[in-house]
């Protein structure tokens, strides 16, 4: 875990640390010549007042008093000068300090680190660019606390939505466990090509384990899971039109790992929502094949609608 504002990368500062350098010794040569300006017109203003003085005594002469004023007039402009050469250094050690600080990479929000993308002596870019011979970034952060499941929803059944529905999220990597959730966002989009509108839904409680990307399936529910059915199996659910009767008994025909497709024999129990619910059959997670042909058999490969 990462702290907002923790360093996370430090790229090479040894350029901007001279920088500084540099930029701190010139401010104080510019003070050193302010403090001198500062006493040079010091002894100008006593200079000038003492000959105002002789003058009016009639001991001096007005050439006198007029070397007096303009050696006062120079110290005043040399005292400005000086005083602008100060800020003007004093800005250069600020512009070389912010230089100097963004070498060191910070994280933005408080997370985890979930990927290094670059090494010590890699050069890294803004960017992703494929012209450079470099890196586009140092590292994945993700807010662990912000994570959203996203849900393709048919539009003919978001308006049964609103921000704040509950939902139950199943992982794919944790089929046994079940996840508390509520809509957090309904885009304001419909996917013309899949006739759907994305949903988002936030886990109610920590999601411990939880990494970004992992593959999950959503139920939207009446009412929010109490504890007690959070902590029970998540009950396996098809659509109706996956399940095919062979004979005195049903199936359903399960997707494997190659594409290719295996009956197997189910026992349905009572409807829930849209989906009819399996007392024994594959686990909750499992792909299966809506309405399929006739022809279908074991060992075909299929190939997903998109």
């Amino acid at each position: 875990m990462v702290k907002a504002g923790q360093v996370i990368a430090v790229l090479e500062d040894a350029d901007y640390r001279a920088q500084v350098a540099q930029a701190r010794a010139d401010l104080k040569a510019a003070q050193a010549r302010e403090t001198r300006a500062q006493v040079d017109l010091q002894d100008a203003q006593r200079q000038y007042n003492r000959e105002q003085i002789l003058q009016a005594n009639g001991v001096s002469t007005p050439a006198a008093l007029d070397t007096a004023s303009a050696r006062l007039g120079t110290a005043k402009a040399t005292l400005a000068a000086a005083e602008a050469d100060v800020a003007a250094g004093r800005a250069r050690v600020e512009v070389a300090r912010v230089n100097l600080d963004n070498c060191y990479v910070r994280a933005p929000f408080s997370g985890r680190i979930t990927q290094k993308l670059t090494d010590i002596g890699e050069i890294v870019f803004g960017f992703t660019s494929a012209g450079n011979a470099g890196n586009g970034g140092i590292a994945s952060l993700a807010d662990f606390d912000s994570l959203r499941v996203e849900a393709d929803v048919s539009e003919s059944q978001v308006a049964k939505l609103a921000i704040g529905t509950p939902a139950e999220i199943v992982l794919d990597a944790f089929p046994d466990r079940r996840y508390r959730g509520k809509v957090a966002e309904v885009r304001p989009r419909v996917d013309r090509a899949k006739a759907t509108v994305t949903v988002k839904v936030a886990f109610v409680d920590e999601p411990k384990d939880v990494l970004p990307d992992m593959g999950s399936k959503v139920t939207f529910l009446t009412r929010q899971l109490d504890e007690a059915a959070q902590k029970s199996p998540p009950t396996p659910a098809v659509a109706p039109d996956a399940v095919v009767d062979r004979g005195e008994t049903k199936a359903v025909f399960v997707v494997q790992q190659n594409e290719t497709v295996k009956s197997v024999p189910v026992i349905t129990g009572p409807a829930l929502g849209n989906l009819v619910t399996l007392r024994e059959g594959p686990p909750p997670g499992t792909r299966v094949v809506r309405s399929p042909p006739p022809q279908l058999k074991d060992g075909m490969r299929i190939k997903e609608k998109q």
